[in-house]
C-alpha cells in the first residue's frame, strides 16, 4: 500500500504514543477503582455530634412488621420520644376515641413519655414502611449535658414506631401528648395500651434517655431470623456524614471480588445489601454501630482500591509486568526517535546536448 509520506513519518509515532498512554492509563484504573473490602476494617462507624449515620436499606428487606431497630429501655428509668409531625394508627385512634379523645386522625406533634420508677422498662420499635426506590434511615446524636439523645428521621419511607410500657405500681403512669398538650392521656393498667405512631418521610423522631442508664438500655437493629442467631439488619449502604463537608465514611454493599469498573468513587447505586449491621450503642456524645460484610468503602473520600503492592508482590507477576511495560517503553521509543523518510529526488529528465 503506498501511503502518503506524513501517514509513514508520523503514523507510528502516533501508535507509539497510543499505546504509551493506553497502558499507563490501564495501570492508573487498576490502582485507583475501588474493589469490594471488609467493611469492619473501616474506621469505627460511629456519628459524633454534628455528624450523621445514614442507613441505606433495600425496599424489599422493609415492611411495617418487620423493625429495623429495637429499644428495651432501663428498669425503672425515663425514655421519651417526641415527633414533630405524625399521625396515630388506626388501632390507636380507636383506643384514644374509646376515651374521649375523638379528633386525633390529623398530622400533628405529638409526645410520649415512660417515667423514671420502679422496675417497669419502655419498648420502642421502628419499622420503616418504603415508599420509594432508596429508602434509608437516618441517626442524628444530638446529646446535651445528662441525656443521650437521638434524631431519628426516614428518607423514602414512612417510619413506624410503636411504643409499650410495662407498667410497675411504683411506677408513675406513662403520658401520651396531643400538639402543645392540647389533650394528654395518662396510660394505666397492666402495661397500659400500646401507641403506634406513623411519622411521613423527612419528619423526625427524637428518642430521649439518661446518659447514665444507657448501659442498662438494650438496642438491637434488625430482626432475629433464627434462635440461634442475633438480630441484625441487612444494608444495602452506610455512611457518616459531618454537616457541611460531606461524608466522612462511607460503604456501598457489594459481592466478594467486585469492582466498580465506571468510577474510582464509592457507587452510590447498584449497591448490594450485603452489609450487616449488628449492635447499636448510644451515648450523650455520638451514635455508633457495628457492622461487617463486603462492600465499596471510603475513608475522608479515598476509597479502598486494590493496590499495586499486591499485584507485584508475586516475583513473577512483576518480572513480567517489569519487563512488558520496559519493553513497550522501548518499542515507543525506537519509533519516536527513527529518522524521517528523505523523499526521494525527481528524476533528471533533461537532456544534454
Amino acid at each position: 500500500m503506498n501511503l502518503p509520506p506524513l501517514v509513514r513519518d508520523w503514523g507510528p509515532r502516533a501508535l507509539a504514543v497510543l499505546v504509551f498512554l493506553s497502558a499507563a492509563y490501564l495501570i492508573f484504573v487498576l490502582t485507583n477503582l475501588p474493589v469490594a473490602t471488609r467493611v469492619e476494617a473501616a474506621s469505627s462507624w460511629k456519628a459524633m455530634r454534628g455528624e450523621a449515620l445514614t442507613v441505606g436499606l433495600a425496599p424489599e428487606t422493609l415492611g411495617p412488621e418487620r423493625p429495623v431497630l429495637s429499644l428495651n429501655g432501663p428498669p425503672g428509668k425515663d425514655v421519651s420520644v417526641w415527633f414533630d409531625q405524625a399521625r396515630f394508627g388506626e388501632e390507636t385512634r380507636r383506643d384514644l376515641a374509646a376515651l374521649g379523645f375523638a379528633d386525633t386522625a390529623a398530622q400533628s406533634p405529638a409526645g410520649w413519655v415512660s417515667h423514671a420508677g420502679g422496675s417497669g422498662r419502655a419498648a420502642v420499635g421502628v419499622s420503616l414502611d418504603p415508599v420509594g426506590p432508596r429508602p434509608a434511615l437516618t441517626l442524628t446524636p444530638t446529646g446535651h449535658g445528662a441525656v443521650a439523645e437521638v434524631v431519628l428521621r426516614a428518607r423514602d419511607a414512612r417510619m413506624i414506631l410503636r411504643l409499650e410500657a410495662s407498667l410497675d405500681p411504683a411506677a408513675p403512669e406513662p403520658e401520651l401528648f396531643g400538639p402543645n398538650r392540647a389533650w394528654e392521656v395518662r396510660m394505666s393498667g397492666a402495661g397500659g395500651f400500646p401507641v403506634e405512631v406513623v411519622v411521613p418521610p423527612g419528619a423526625y423522631a427524637v428518642l430521649r434517655l439518661p446518659e447514665a442508664s444507657v448501659g442498662a438500655a438494650d438496642f438491637r437493629m434488625g430482626e432475629v431470623t433464627a434462635p440461634d442467631r442475633p438480630a441484625l439488619l441487612r444494608a444495602a449502604t452506610l455512611d457518616v456524614q459531618v454537616a457541611d463537608e460531606g461524608k466522612r465514611l462511607e460503604a456501598c454493599g457489594a459481592a466478594r471480588g467486585a469492582i466498580a469498573w465506571t468510577t474510582t468513587d464509592v457507587p452510590d447505586a447498584g449497591c448490594r445489601p450485603t452489609l450487616r449491621v449488628v449492635d447499636l450503642k448510644l451515648a450523650r456524645d455520638g451514635v455508633a454501630v457495628e457492622v461487617n460484610g463486603l462492600g465499596f468503602v471510603a475513608e475522608d473520600g479515598e476509597a479502598a482500591v486494590l493496590p499495586l503492592q499486591k499485584i507485584t508482590d508475586n516475583p513473577l507477576i512483576s518480572m513480567v509486568l517489569g519487563g512488558a511495560y520496559a519493553g513497550l517503553a522501548a518499542w515507543a521509543g525506537r519509533l519516536l526517535m527513527r529518522k524521517r523518510a528523505q523523499p526521494q529526488a525527481a528524476p533528471d529528465n533533461s537532456v544534454v546536448s
